[in-house]
């Protein structure tokens, strides 16, 4: 393989809007077999070293002679390309499912504590949820209030009392369950 062989950008500029040309210098040197033959056509899309390259032409016969005909190989001209905006997306996405999402703040607080504070590590964008526990008694405004801004979630203990069956908080598929502590 060779190039880039770049040293400058070519810019242009047409009515306002400017931009630079892909550059086309890397070349690909490649044994000739049947494999080789069917995998590289002319607009596939290749990623070397982790960057994508776009295939311009291909000559197949290079370096081969009138008396060897199936051997040789195969010159491959690329050029520099882009990821779709779909397979950044989707190559983001897997990255994120690798990492593990985490409600952060405390399990347990007390009475009248104010301003707890409960952040979202590495999930997706989704809607928070804060509920009583199942067979809980009276409503979640009897214990706690809370205020949303993005992905943090602030809370505030009104009730004077322990309540040990706790609520939970939900962002999406994440879920943390927290107690009221006596004082």
């Amino acid at each position: 393989m060779t190039g880039p062989n770049e040293t400058t950008a070519f810019w242009n500029v047409k009515k306002g809007v400017v931009w630079n040309d892909l550059n086309y210098t890397k070349l690909l040197y490649i044994t000739k077999d049947e494999n080789t033959l069917a995998f590289f056509q002319r607009f596939d899309r290749i990623i070397i070293n982790g960057k994508p390259w776009e295939v311009v032409a291909y000559n197949e016969n290079y370096g081969t002679t009138s008396s060897n005909n199936n051997t040789g190989i195969i010159r491959v001209a690329l050029k520099e390309t882009y990821t779709s905006t779909d397979q950044q997306i989707k190559e983001f996405n897997e990255k994120q499912a690798t990492i593990e999402s985490v409600i952060l703040g405390p399990d347990v607080v007390s009475p009248y504590d104010e301003n707890i504070v409960y952040e979202v590590k590495n999930a997706a964008v989704a809607d928070w949820e804060v509920s009583l526990t199942e067979g809980a008694a009276g409503q979640l405004s009897d214990y706690v209030s809370y205020t949303i801004d993005g992905n943090k979630l602030t809370l505030s203990v009104v009730t004077t009392k322990a309540y040990r069956k706790g609520f939970n908080i939900k962002y999406g598929d994440l879920v943390k369950h927290i107690t009221i502590k006596s004082l």
